[in-house]
């Protein structure tokens, strides 16, 4: 999305001059405080200690280690093959996820990963899909 490509641009102007997780620590901590309002404090009451344990393993490794080795990348490529990449993140997961769950995708996944995937081979070709030998 719009948004995504921006966080590239910004993030690969940022990561030359800033490290990796200070950026990750700004961009989380922003975003906390902007959804900070929408959050009902009922929602944790009912969750036990374990589950606050797993809660925060799972927002460790799925939003701060991936912000951090994201703008880590960034500072050592383009924005555009960081904006591809990311792009391929949601096909990973549908894998990942067939795996896990021993079934296969749906019709309507397979269709929306191929044309992610063409969208990507299309952008990274320049459209020119002439093979060499």
């Amino acid at each position: 999305s719009i948004l995504s490509a921006g966080i590239a641009i910004a993030g690969k102007l940022l990561a030359t001059n800033i490290p990796s997780t200070n950026l990750t620590l700004l961009s989380v901590g922003i975003a906390s405080i902007a959804f900070l309002p929408f959050i009902k404090r009922s929602l944790f009451t009912n969750l036990s200690k374990h589950d606050l344990y797993i809660l925060l393993i799972a927002g460790f490794f799925g939003i701060f280690l991936s912000n951090v080795l994201f703008y880590q990348g960034l500072a050592t490529s383009s924005a555009l093959h960081a904006s591809l990449i990311t792009s391929l993140i949601p096909g990973l997961m549908l894998i990942c996820t067939c795996f896990y769950f021993k079934r296969l995708p749906t019709c309507k996944q397979v269709c929306a990963f191929s044309l992610a995937l063409f969208g990507v081979f299309f952008i990274t070709t320049d459209g020119n899909f002439n093979v060499k030998a």
